[in-house]
């Protein structure tokens, strides 16, 4: 898990950019993946980076939840193994074998249709490195606590926040235990020298820049001097800390 400081540094680099792309290194061309940890039980944040030959890229941000389903009432919730107590996430309605919907706690009291995925298929808009982990359908087993079985498979909704789009899939397995994944994405353009990494801001001089290296083709690493993320090629393994 990175620390607060670097992750906001890097983030604030890339989310400052425009589309507008410089020169890059070929090497780093394809789709990278890191974890960064999270701040809530049962949540993992991680980030997917696609950059085209171009330096054109996209930066998702990723939040992945394990949680489950419960009846009387209708709700949705996590479990943290060292709390006695369920942490709700909102409630669910459900519609027809086709849809349902859900309102997320802490948020704007506006219900989200899902639609259902049928079996076989893939959520579209949704890159197949992030939802890799919820496409394999789960073996039947008996659930850990009374809910509505109407919901069980794989759902995909969008909703809007701050003005930016979010797409979520989320896997309902017939022991109620669900995972649910909401990605944002934006534009960002990439560029290197000399071992640096930069983008450009709005206004257009430079946003900040940070060092990268090379490790291997599958594997690279970027830092601010005093902390390290290392980055691993989508479908190769996850990403993870260097001191």
């Amino acid at each position: 898990m990175y620390s607060t400081k670097l992750l906001l540094s890097f983030l604030m680099i890339l989310y400052s950019a425009v589309s507008s792309a410089g020169t890059i290194d070929q090497a780093l061309v394809g789709k990278w993946y890191t974890e960064i940890g999270g701040s809530e039980p049962g949540r993992k944040i991680s980030l997917l980076w696609q950059i085209n030959t171009t330096g054109e890229s996209t930066m998702s941000t990723i939040s992945s939840e394990a949680g489950f389903l419960l009846t009387s009432p209708e709700s949705w919730a996590v479990r943290h193994p060292d709390s006695p107590y369920d942490l709700s996430h909102g409630k669910y309605s459900v519609t027809d074998s086709s849809s349902f919907s859900i309102v997320i706690a802490g948020m704007p009291y506006e219900w989200i249709k899902w639609t259902r995925i049928l079996s076989g298929s893939k959520p579209s808009g949704v890159d197949d490195c992030v939802v890799s982990a919820v496409m394999t359908e789960p073996k039947a087993s008996s659930p850990q606590a009374e809910f509505n079985s109407a919901p069980i498979g794989l759902w995909q909704a969008s909703m809007t926040k701050d003005g930016n789009p979010i797409d979520m899939v989320w896997r309902i397995s017939p022991n109620g235990q669900s995972t649910f994944i909401a990605v944002q994405a934006i534009k960002v353009s990439t560029e290197t020298n000399n071992g640096k990494l930069k983008t450009t801001a709005t206004h257009g001089s430079p946003a900040g820049e940070i060092s990268y290296r090379l490790l291997n083709k599958d594997q690279f690493e970027v830092s601010d001097g005093y902390e390290t993320i290392k980055w691993t090629r989508c479908g190769t393994g996850g990403g993870t800390k260097s001191e």
